[in-house]
């Protein structure tokens, strides 16, 4: 059955593959040249956006398919793993029942010798036994009662009749032994034949064990090698549409270098979809470096590698390192019709989704949550920063 599942998801994967790898851009089908490529300058600005988010968009679902095959393959890792133990350890059954095989023929050695000799035995006590039934057949009882009768006195009548009870005696013991050896025989022979018999059942067993186990190993590692060229698929998708995505933000970007980026400057998108639950408000705390002081943004609590959006359009300032805050993004939300400016940072990142310099899209993700800098776990430090002064954000987002 996890053959049949695995080889089900796997053309399904494919499946997919087929099926994403056919869908056009066509939300700007009209602006195509003649050869199927896209003109960006003949596009308005407006246009422009609009093709730059279905791109990032496009971006983005190729890296999530990268991601998710990067974690199926993980999973495989994982499986190999126990499967590789489970091999190991019916290994060493086979080798333990190997063992228990060698010493049953070395029994079956020691049996086979006793067998030999009890024959032998037979063989002899048969003789014995026909010999004495010759002598009885020619001589008979009467042959036992010329000799009792043939004493010369009555110590010799003693003598000669306890010689004839020992003959009797010993002629019952010589039937009494062929009868137990045969029965030894027998007995020794079913015992010998039964575990045999049962070894080499559970040695079947085994190897037909190590053989599905290693029938498994080999459909995972198929499986792993299949979804590492998907996953390579996907990256290579993505990447394909990067250089023409970052040529499109330098030309939003010259555009916008007046800081105007036609944002609505009442309300901005949570910046982690999904996670709302604020850890640390904004203004005065207890923090766990400082002590007393002021919190000049909220926390929100939310997984590693949890995705962080953009609040708004943008152009980003900054994308490294930046102290106590860890991995940072700042980016440039431009300004409103009365010449207010706006930013927003964004702290304690595991990683990022853009550069310096990049234009991004409301909504658009620029990073994944994590706990560098001086954190206590994975969370997002969020700022609003408007002309130069740190706002309280939960008065500016939207969920």
């Amino acid at each position: 059955m996890r053959k049949k599942r695995i080889l089900r998801i796997l053309s399904v994967l494919m499946v997919l593959v087929m099926i994403f790898s056919a869908v056009p851009m066509m939300a700007l089908a009209e602006d195509e040249d003649d050869d199927g490529t896209v003109n960006i300058d003949d596009m308005t600005e407006e246009e422009q956006r609009a093709y730059l988010k279905e791109l990032e968009a496009q971006i983005q679902t190729y890296r999530d398919n990268a991601n998710e095959q990067a974690k199926y393959a993980k999973a495989l890792q994982e499986e190999i793993q126990i499967l590789d133990k489970q091999i190991s350890q019916v290994e060493k059954e086979i080798v333990d029942l190997n063992a228990q095989i060698n010493a049953a023929k070395l029994k079956l050695d020691t049996a086979q010798t006793n067998l030999e000799k009890a024959t032998a035995d037979k063989v002899a006590y048969q003789k014995q036994l026909e010999e004495r039934m010759v002598a009885m057949y020619m001589y008979g009882d009467n042959g036992y009662l010329e000799v009792l009768f043939g004493s010369e006195s009555f110590s010799d009548f003693i003598s000669r009749a306890t010689a004839i009870s020992a003959i009797i005696a010993y002629d019952n013991e010589i039937a009494r032994r062929l009868r137990d050896t045969e029965n030894l025989i027998d007995a020794q022979r079913a015992l010998i034949e039964e575990q045999e018999l049962a070894l080499e059942e559970m040695m079947v067993q085994l190897k037909a064990k190590e053989s599905d186990l290693e029938d498994q190993m080999q459909i995972k590692n198929d499986a792993v090698t299949q979804v590492a060229a998907l996953k390579d698929y996907w990256v290579a998708q993505a990447d394909s549409l990067k250089d023409e995505a970052y040529e499109l933000r330098k030309i939003l970007a010259e555009k916008n270098s007046s800081g105007d980026f036609a944002n609505n400057y009442t309300t901005f998108l949570w910046p982690t979809p999904g996670y709302y639950t604020i850890t640390d408000y904004y203004g005065w705390r207890i923090c766990p470096f400082h002590g007393y002081e002021w919190h000049y943004g909220i926390d929100i609590g939310a997984p590693r590698n949890a995705k962080i959006i953009a609040p708004a359009n943008g152009k980003i300032l900054r994308a490294s390192w930046y102290g106590e805050y860890g991995n940072c993004i700042i980016v440039d939300l431009g300004r409103d019709e009365n010449g207010n400016t706006y930013k927003c940072l964004c702290a304690h990142l595991n990683s990022y989704a853009v550069d310096v310099g990049d234009v991004v899209m409301q909504g658009e993700t620029i990073g994944y949550v994590g706990t560098t800098g001086n954190s206590t776990g994975y969370h997002l430090h969020f700022e609003i920063i408007i002309n130069g002064d740190n706002v309280n954000p939960l008065e500016w987002l939207t969920k």
